[in-house]
């Protein structure tokens, strides 16, 4: 499934180029900006704009692609490189904990509130025993710690982090606030991992560098950038267009823009430092003029994500990271959220992207179990939809028609059997023949997943990791409150 012709990414390649030699970017770092000139690009000191020519941008283009950074950086966010087939030759889809939301969604209270450790700490065990799952982040940002308490915003970051690195065998991504936060990230994840080459190879506790629409690197951003590329750690760039408030209201005018800002960023990269793995990803929204909110969940969303996907794929032979399945805009698990969950991810099945974080709700606000639990099924049924339809003649079944003949049963033929193997049948989901009786309206579904979760946690045995290495990270943590709340 394609939306854009070849004359089209044409036009939206050379529309890039334009827009970066005569717009530019604006990058308030100044050591980039340097690095710029010396490339060859036309740069604006006093506004901190670079202008970069064609040749310079067609250049790294042809470099990303050749490099493949994406196949040879196990990266959380290029989580796409795990998935693997089972002993029936089913492709199993390849899920993820994170976003860092503000919010728990606490079905028993019925509303969302103020995350806390214990919140975090759970979410990340039921990571840990979904097999789906093959990163564990942060789902919730920790805002409170054990007792409830409130934690200072300098160092929740630090605290989150060092809670994961304490509880999974599957670390992935963490937010980070400043270059200074990131030295000590950096440090856990070197005890976690074993060392800075397993760092490097498998990078956890820090997200992607985001661009702010329109064309704009920020100097906290930039500092951070710049802290990756000279621990020659890949830098992960996320452009974020709202159409028709940061970035135009056509699809195309969105991929431009968000295809310079992600392009102009690599080149800045490049120019510094020319061997830096980099890896690019979309999340679109569009604006919603009745209350002024940002949608990510609709089709125009989307599909604005499908544009910069198709580009980089058809036109470059580049990977790129969509968020087609990124949250809902919905505040609640239940109906609206499943229904945009479900469009969402089967979007992705069309791209062949099958990478689903899980469980976020409220246009990325609010992390729910249930509803992560309800995303997992979702993926599940919609994978099974896209699978492969492996043709053989023995499929064809015609010697177990002949044998069963007219008004004939196949429960007892032994293809039968051997073929219910391979039917995909629901955890969450009933698909049981109604009994009769009254319809009492409650979201079964929800509560069968709340149920789920729970029992989860309950019958597995918490994962720890060991007491020398826990030491290691709280050493690391306390060295980093310290400084990050004298700051």
């Amino acid at each position: 499934m394609n939306i854009l012709d070849k004359r089209a990414l044409k036009n939206i390649h050379e529309a890039t180029l334009e827009v970066l030699e005569k717009t530019g970017i604006k990058i308030e770092v100044r050591s980039l900006l340097a690095s710029l000139e010396e490339k060859g690009c036309k740069i604006d000191y006093n506004n901190s704009i670079a202008k970069i020519p064609p040749k310079i941008i067609n250049d790294v283009i042809n470099q990303v692609k050749e490099e493949e950074s994406w196949k040879k950086i196990n990266f959380p966010l290029s989580v796409h490189e795990f998935h693997e087939k089972d002993n029936e030759g089913i492709v199993n889809i390849a899920s993820t904990f994170g976003g860092g939301c503000d919010e728990f969604f606490d079905f028993d209270l019925g509303k969302s509130r103020i995350p806390n450790a214990n919140d975090l700490v759970n979410m990340i065990q039921l990571g840990n025993f979904l097999d789906e799952i093959k990163t564990v982040g942060n789902p919730v940002v920790c805002k409170q710690d054990f007792e409830g308490k409130d934690i200072d915003p300098k160092i929740q970051t630090i605290t989150g982090a060092s809670l994961i690195a304490k509880n999974t065998f599957k670390p992935g991504t963490s937010e980070v606030w400043s270059a200074k936060e990131l030295d000590y990230l950096i440090e856990i994840g070197k005890i976690v991992r074993n060392g800075m080459d397993n760092y490097r190879k498998n990078p956890c506790f820090y997200s992607s560098i985001n661009v702010t629409s329109p064309l704009f690197l920020d100097k906290v951003e930039g500092e951070i950038l710049l802290k990756l590329i000279e621990n020659d750690l890949p830098c992960p760039i996320l452009s974020s267009p709202m159409a028709g408030g940061t970035s135009s209201i056509t699809l195309l005018g969105t991929v431009v823009q968000s295809n310079a800002e992600l392009f102009g960023v690599f080149t800045a990269i490049k120019s510094y430092k020319e061997d830096t793995p980099v890896l690019g990803s979309i999340i679109s929204g569009v604006l919603n003029m009745k209350d002024a909110s940002l949608n990510y969940s609709g089709p125009e969303a989307i599909i604005q994500n499908f544009g910069l996907y198709e580009l980089w794929k058809n036109y470059y032979g580049i990977y790129c990271g969509v968020g087609l399945h990124y949250c809902s805009d919905a505040k609640y698990p239940g109906i609206q959220s499943s229904v945009e969950k479900t469009m969402a991810i089967a979007s992705s099945c069309f791209l062949g992207n099958a990478v689903y974080p899980v469980g976020i709700l409220n246009s990325s606000k609010a992390f729910s179990p249930e509803q992560a639990i309800l995303d997992l099924e979702i993926a599940n049924e919609v994978f099974h939809f896209f699978q492969e339809l492996k043709f053989s003649e023995a499929d064809l079944s015609v010697d177990a028609i002949y044998r069963v003949g007219p008004r004939g049963s196949y429960l007892d033929n032994e293809s039968t059997l051997r073929g219910f193997r391979n039917i995909w049948y629901p955890k969450i989901f009933d698909r049981s023949i109604r009994k009769g009786g009254k319809y009492d309206f409650k979201d079964r579904a929800l509560i069968k997943a709340n149920k789920f979760w729970k029992q989860i946690l309950k019958e597995n045995e918490p994962y720890k990791i060991s007491k020398d290495k826990s030491e290691e990270i709280d050493l690391v943590a306390e060295k980093a409150k310290k400084e990050l709340l004298e700051s």
